[in-house]
């Protein structure tokens, strides 16, 4: 597992609906010494419903494994059990995506 590798995951049942749960894709974002060694991964999870697109924390990925353009949300930053992870389905080789999600990472943490 590496950085902006694409898992579908079983996101865990959260009271709030407004946070995704059930099985989606997911962006590996966590460094890669963590993804190593450690139990957990930090990821972003991706829709096939597209959002707002003029909100920086929203990223369209196209392709690069996905069955169809999906929106990542950045503002939704996950800590997941490596175990909610079902199957690797591709990688972000695209620089201006791993950009653009770097970018909403920064705006969701107010970093940028």
């Amino acid at each position: 597992m590496t950085q902006f590798d694409l898992y579908m995951a079983d996101l865990p049942f959260r009271e709030n609906g407004n946070i995704l749960r059930g099985m989606h894709p997911v962006i590996v974002v966590s460094n890669n010494l963590v993804n190593r060694y450690s139990p957990v991964i930090t990821a972003i999870p991706l829709t096939s419903k597209l959002k707002r697109w003029d909100l920086q924390t929203h990223v369209l990925i196209q392709g690069q494994g996905l069955t169809c353009d999906s929106m990542a949300l950045c503002e939704q930053i996950l800590t997941l059990d490596r175990t909610t992870l079902v199957r690797r389905m591709g990688h972000i080789v695209n620089a201006q995506d791993r950009k653009a999600l770097i970018r909403g990472i920064g705006v969701q943490l107010g970093m940028c």
